[in-house]
């Protein structure tokens, strides 16, 4: 069983009005959701999956942590596994600044990458191969940095999901 977060109704209410008076069935169509799942989640259930948060988040064009209530949880550093608070939001951030990283990366390597290889090689399959090896590469490398991002916030989460767990 994935992370699970408690919602701040109000919020998502709130903000399903700023969306043009947004219905459930709108919400979750737009979400890509049940509508059982939505009418549960502002009428019964306070508490959602991850999977459901950033399809939700996404649909309403916010972050995943406005819409939970608590938006501080336990995070186990990467590193030495020591536990520390973090909040919730310096997580989306660094997801957000790993995404505008392999944008800024891949846009220079777009524009650049192309005339840089040309200097380098002397025929058409030399030059094919260097391309597709660098624009690769760098890629990769821009992928894991989104990763390792999506990883930290994965992590805080189960912690979150361990104490939600231990105060039951």
């Amino acid at each position: 069983m994935g992370a699970i977060f408690k919602i701040d109704r109000k919020n998502l209410l709130d903000l399903m009005a700023k969306r043009g008076s947004l219905s459930q069935k709108e919400l979750a169509e737009k979400a890509g959701v049940a509508r059982a799942s939505v009418c549960n989640i502002i009428n019964h259930e306070k508490y959602i999956n991850s999977t459901t948060l950033v399809k939700l988040s996404s649909a309403l064009g916010v972050q995943p942590s406005s819409l939970l209530l608590n938006k501080e949880i336990a995070c186990a550093d990467m590193e030495d596994n020591s536990m520390e608070k973090m909040d919730i939001e310096e997580l989306n951030k660094e997801v957000d600044r790993a995404k505008d990283k392999r944008i800024r990366i891949m846009r220079y390597v777009n524009s650049n990458l192309r005339y840089f290889v040309k200097e380098l090689t002397d025929d058409d399959k030399e030059y094919d191969l260097l391309y597709d090896k660098i624009y690769r590469l760098l890629s990769e490398y821009t992928a894991g940095c989104m990763e390792k991002a999506w990883r930290r916030l994965e992590s805080a989460t189960e912690h979150m999901e361990d104490e939600e767990h231990d105060d039951d």
